[in-house]
């Protein structure tokens, strides 16, 4: 599903229902895109699990060597969601087939960049908040309000301003994409932090539960490596949805936007 120019009614609000609409749609809208960026990935996570199931119940589950199967485990999840949000962003972008660019692109080390940038600037940004609000407000506040919550939606809060980073990033955007983020979003982020909850949280908290029932159930490891594997699909789906969502967000506020910035691009 992709947005019209007509969709967007007015330069004071985004069209939040249609975006999130879209973006959910997307997974089914481009189905041999989506399987060709997720099943490599996801065989490598499936198969690391397995491994670590087989040595679990030859060697024990406590050895540093299947500990860091785990960890294996965790890195490809990281790198595949990597890899699969790229090319999902010029998917939705650029109607981009199926990819004939290697796995470690420049693209691709140019995308983790500008994605660590942005999580350091939420984190700074989150963290900050909590401390000022420490300091200045009431500190009964926190914790009256679960320390987890409040991160959780001033994380979201600060995304928000910067969601179109990563699209920017991913078409070869010839400029500083946090400039340009935040230009766009000005005034539009209640709008977008309605709609990261909306498309992201879902399976994120999906996610979570599968991870806590696997350490609640630990002692049964055909049970832990099914919920790698779920936890996995969580985080794919995530990706899916948070990618899209800002895909479409920047094609929404590039066509409000004067200077041209859709066309800055390599």
């Amino acid at each position: 599903m992709s947005l019209s120019p007509s969709a967007v009614a007015s330069p004071q609000r985004l069209p939040l229902s249609q975006i999130v609409r879209a973006s959910y749609a997307d997974v089914f809208h481009h189905p041999r895109e989506f399987w060709w960026r997720f099943i490599p990935w996801f065989s490598v996570v499936i198969a690391i699990a397995i491994a670590r199931l087989l040595q679990g119940e030859f060697i024990g589950y406590g050895t540093e060597f299947v500990r860091m199967l785990g960890r294996i485990g965790y890195l490809a999840e990281f790198m595949g969601a990597l890899y699969f949000a790229v090319h999902w962003n010029r998917v939705i972008l650029l109607r981009e087939g199926v990819p004939q660019a290697p796995i470690f692109s420049l693209r691709a080390l140019r995308f983790l960049g500008v994605l660590a940038v942005v999580a350091m600037l939420v984190a700074a940004f989150a963290t900050g908040a909590v401390g000022l609000i420490a300091i200045f407000g009431n500190l009964r506040a926190i914790y009256h309000v679960h320390l987890g919550l409040m991160l959780l939606i001033l994380l979201v809060l600060g995304a928000a301003r910067l969601l179109p980073t990563l699209a920017l990033a991913s078409v070869d955007y010839r400029g500083s994409e946090l400039a340009a983020a935040l230009r766009l979003t000005r005034g539009h982020w209640l709008t977008l932090f309605q709609g990261i909850f909306a498309v992201a949280i879902p399976p994120l908290i999906g996610r979570s539960v599968i991870v806590l029932l696997a350490k609640l159930f630990d002692d049964s490891a055909a049970f832990v490596v099914v919920a790698q594997m779920m936890a996995a699909s969580f985080t794919f789906l995530a990706v899916a949805l948070g990618i899209s969502l800002g895909a479409h967000v920047y094609v929404a506020l590039a066509r409000l936007d004067s200077s041209g910035l859709a066309d800055h691009r390599a």
